[in-house]
C-alpha cells in the first residue's frame, strides 16, 4: 500500500484555485499539477477549493475539469471534487443505467 505525504505548509484554497486555473488554461493541460494539488488535499480542502474556484472564476471547477480532461483521469478528478453523497449518487445512477442496458439487451 502506498502512503501519501502531505506538504508541511498547505497552500490556501485561493492559491490552489489559481494554480488549477493556470493548469487548465490553453490547449493543453498540466495534468501533473492537477493531480498533485487534488491528490494532496483531503475532502474538506477539496470542497474549499471547489467553493473558492467558483467565487474567483465564476465557473465550476467540475465543469472546467470535464471540458479539459478525458478518460480515467477526468472521471477520477471529478469524483474527487464531489462530496461523498454526490459521488455516491453519481455511482448509483451509473450502476442503474448499466443494469437497465443489460436488461434491454436480453
Amino acid at each position: 500500500m502506498v502512503s501519501l505525504t502531505l506538504p508541511n505548509l498547505i497552500p490556501s484554497p485561493a492559491q490552489d484555485s489559481e494554480r488549477l486555473s493556470l493548469a487548465l488554461q490553453g490547449r493543453g493541460v498540466d495534468e501533473k499539477v492537477i493531480v498533485w494539488i487534488l491528490g494532496h488535499r483531503n475532502a474538506i480542502q477539496r470542497m474549499q477549493i471547489k467553493d473558492t474556484y467558483q467565487q474567483l472564476y465564476k465557473e465550476s471547477i467540475i465543469h472546467r475539469l470535464q471540458s479539459k480532461l478525458s478518460g480515467v483521469l477526468k472521471t477520477t478528478m471529478i469524483m474527487w471534487m464531489n462530496e461523498a453523497p454526490e459521488r455516491d449518487a453519481i455511482l448509483a445512477n451509473k450502476a442503474l443505467k448499466m443494469k437497465r442496458k443489460k436488461i434491454n439487451q436480453l
